[in-house]
């Protein structure tokens, strides 16, 4: 529909997944404290180590580090209630999907030590299974991939599939489309009179699109 009324489409998908600084990275920097939603939060950056799942070989010049998949190592163990705090403060959402070892007491689970969190938007249950890591943190997992975390004592954060895509694009994408696109727009212009090029450019990030499933409280529809 967009080609038949003549408007140009691009998808970095997945290109945009595994690119260094891209949604994989953005996802990890909300896990450590980097990226901060709310204004005025004071969390501070966790040390932390963080290396890619399964690299790409053979990366264009300026893409050293691309890869699927990220992988954070804490110095010192997080709870699991603040590393979903920072997810849903992030994310934008107010309900996650968390599923733990089922040994764990009921009163203990926002305590749970995680010194370790495997990282893929969208669904990663391929990418993320057989890690060894604490935590998986993706936008969906199937039932039994779920189950085999629990069982092999890792605990599961998932917020939906395009949850943990969203709002990457207001945050990092909107601007540096812009500056992009205007780099591009110089270059075209060349030794030629600029005046005659419009290089004012807004990236519009849409305010309709959301997750297809929201969470209900089944009572508001009795």
């Amino acid at each position: 529909r967009l080609a038949q009324e003549g408007i140009s489409v691009y998808s970095p998908h997945t290109a945009l997944d595994a690119a260094p600084g891209g949604l994989n990275d953005w996802l990890a920097d909300i896990v450590t404290g980097k990226e901060r939603r709310r204004t005025g939060d004071s969390v501070a950056l966790i040390p932390h180590a963080l290396s890619v799942v399964t690299p790409v070989k053979d990366v264009p010049e300026g893409f050293v580090g691309a890869g699927y998949g990220r992988v954070v190592r804490f110095q010192t163990p997080q709870t699991l209630s603040g590393i979903i705090r920072r997810i849903a403060d992030n994310l934008g959402v107010s309900h996650v999907n968390v599923a733990v070892p089922q040994n764990v007491p009921d009163k203990d689970k926002a305590n749970i030590e995680i010194y370790s969190v495997g990282i893929c938007a969208g669904s990663g249950g391929s990418m993320l299974n057989g890690l060894d890591v604490d935590l998986l943190f993706t936008g969906e997992l199937r039932h039994h991939e779920a189950l085999a975390a629990i069982e092999q004592g890792r605990c599961v954060i998932t917020a939906f599939h395009s949850n943990t895509e969203r709002n990457l694009l207001g945050s990092r994408m909107k601007s540096a489309l812009e500056k992009e696109i205007q780099k591009e727009i110089h270059a075209m212009a060349g030794n030629k009179d600029e005046a005659v090029f419009d290089t004012s450019v807004s990236v519009a990030v849409s305010q309709k699109d959301r997750d297809p499933f929201v969470i209900v409280n089944a009572e508001d529809f009795y």
